[in-house]
């Protein structure tokens, strides 16, 4: 349960009942690592992070390209990140900012602020006679309202290019930039407000969430419910409902392809922008983004289900059947009966029942199916990766061929139970229990632990696996939390573009990492 969250560029932050701090989505420069302290208050900027302590001292983490993480020394009574700057109201009233000042953003005269909100081109503070005071300049001169707001307020927020407040009548206003909309703030009463990026949002008297201004990603429509706060923001905002828990929306929490469906389930794989589930009925169910026309899933039974583009299954009579995107030839899947499948973006493989590999497309990709004919020998098994393909022989020895512009063609000797081929890396399980990776080594993805496992899947960015012991462990990339399995005793696991899924020893199916372009749900 949370206290507060903050929305920020592309991560959000919420501060616990404990008082201890977590924030989830990017973390390309660090902005989710919290550190180990107790806290008040928490604001989540563009690429960095920053919270108040309990001693009412201030942490930041996250980039420090602009020097925002150089935090005065001192004494605060609160604190916001914007872009590339913080602020801080002291406890003597004033305040002070540091880190990128390129719109002018630290220069201000003011000395006694009740609180103080940081803005990408402006900012503003609240003083102590509850007049709005603002700093900044005005890049965009013909549509911004650079004039500090007439009357009395009780709380304040600065967005991108704008900024809103309530007064003290509970009416919402909102000055700045008006190119989206967003200074329009409905009538009605308000308990707070929030300025994001070209929008805004806002907590009712009654406690449920408006928002207004440029509707990209769907990041006005608010779930229902009554909530407490709402933080608008870069393209997504997140609210703290009545009951404490935390929902976000906007882009990457509106695919779902991170949220699986109630159920039974005997295996789930994950794709790029979507996940498929075969259920214990032996039906297929897909849920995330439809770009590419997954939905809706074939009719029948299907013993095993693979990812790309487009969906392949290999039905219960060994014919494969392939849906989804078109044009690169997969629909168009080759007669016969087959032992097993794979399905990359631009062309799908399959091992025969007399052993053999086979692999199609269209004449789109004629030039890479010539790279991918498969060497001589009885297979058992394949798995298409990026412009290559890996299979297991009879002989339990692995082989890959196809582009090799990270060695990952170059399979280690050894005795295979199964192998996966990812993006420029691949992994495979030995007889006795052990993961080697090979290949591509960006983010430590080719770097499997130690221990035993039961099975292996190479991704994007990252792989993962099932341990011995039905845990899950995963190495690579943990942009979006795709590395971060949930605990709990697992069958199977798929590693997919920036998320993955696994299917529990209980039969449901359960998936982490980015719902679009974030970590769906904190932990």
């Amino acid at each position: 349960m949370f206290l507060s969250v903050s929305a920020g560029g592309t991560h959000s932050c919420g501060l616990r009942v404990d008082q201890t701090a977590v924030c989830w989505g990017s973390s390309s420069h660090g902005q989710l690592s919290v550190p180990e302290d107790l806290f008040t208050s928490v604001s989540a900027g563009l690429v960095h992070s920053c919270g108040l302590r309990v001693d009412q001292t201030i942490a930041c983490w996250g980039s420090d390209r602009y020097g925002q993480l150089s935090v005065p020394r001192g004494l605060f009574l609160s604190v916001s990140a914007s872009s590339f700057s913080t602020c801080g109201v002291r406890i003597d009233g004033s305040a002070v900012c540091w880190g990128g000042d390129a719109f002018d953003s630290q220069g201000f005269p003011f000395d006694a602020f009740v609180s103080v909100s940081a803005g990408s081109l402006r900012s503003c503070g609240l003083m102590i006679d509850q007049t709005v005071a603002c700093w900044g300049v005005d890049v965009f001169e013909a549509t911004m309202e650079t004039s500090d707001p007439d009357g009395s307020f009780v709380s304040i927020s600065s967005g991108f290019d704008h900024s809103c407040g309530v007064m003290v009548d509970q009416a919402a206003v909102c000055w700045g930039s008006d190119l989206d909309g967003q200074l329009s703030a409905p009538q009605g009463s308000y308990h707070s407000v929030s300025a994001g990026d070209g929008y805004s949002c806002g907590v009712m008297a009654n406690r449920t969430i408006k928002c207004w201004g440029e509707n990209q990603f769907n990041r006005l429509n608010a779930p229902d419910g009554l909530y407490t706060s709402v933080s608008a923001g870069g393209n997504h905002a997140c609210g703290l409902r009545a009951d404490q828990t935390v929902v976000c929306w906007g882009h990457g929490f509106t695919d779902g392809r991170a949220i699986a469906p109630d159920g039974l389930m005997d295996s789930v794989v994950a794709g790029g922008d979507y996940s498929c589930g075969l259920r214990v009925n032996q039906s297929v169910e897909c849920w995330g983004q439809d770009f590419s026309g997954y939905f809706p899933e074939p009719e029948g039974r299907f013993s095993s289900l693979s990812t790309g583009n487009s969906k392949c299954g290999l039905r219960v009579d060994q014919s494969v059947e392939c849906w989804g995107l078109g044009h690169f030839g997969n629909k168009a899947t080759p007669a016969g009966q087959f032992v097993s499948i794979s399905a990359e973006h631009h062309y799908a493989c399959g091992v025969t029942v007399e052993g053999k590999v086979m692999c199609w497309g269209n004449d789109s990709v004629e030039h890479i199916l010539e790279q991918l004919s498969a060497p001589e020998g009885h297979f058992t098994a394949v798995s298409t990766g990026y412009g290559f393909v890996c299979g297991v022989l009879v002989d339990q020895s692995s082989v890959c061929w196809g582009s090799d512009f990270h060695e990952n063609v170059a399979a280690p000797s050894g005795a295979f139970t199964s192998v996966s081929a990812g993006f420029g890396h691949a992994c495979g399980l030995k007889i006795d229990q052990s993961v080697v990776c090979w290949g591509d080594n960006e983010s430590g993805k080719a770097l499997a632990p130690d221990g035993l496992y039961a099975s292996v899947s190479a991704g994007n960015s990252h792989s993962c696996g099932v341990r011995k012991d039905g845990t899950i462990a995963c190495w690579g990339s943990d942009d979006f939390g795709r590395s971060s399995p949930p605990s709990g005793h697992f069958s199977s696991v798929s590693a997919g573009n920036i998320h993955s899924c696994g299917i529990t020893v209980e039969g449901t199916a359960v998936c982490w990492g980015a719902d679009g372009l974030h970590k769906i749900h904190p932990q």
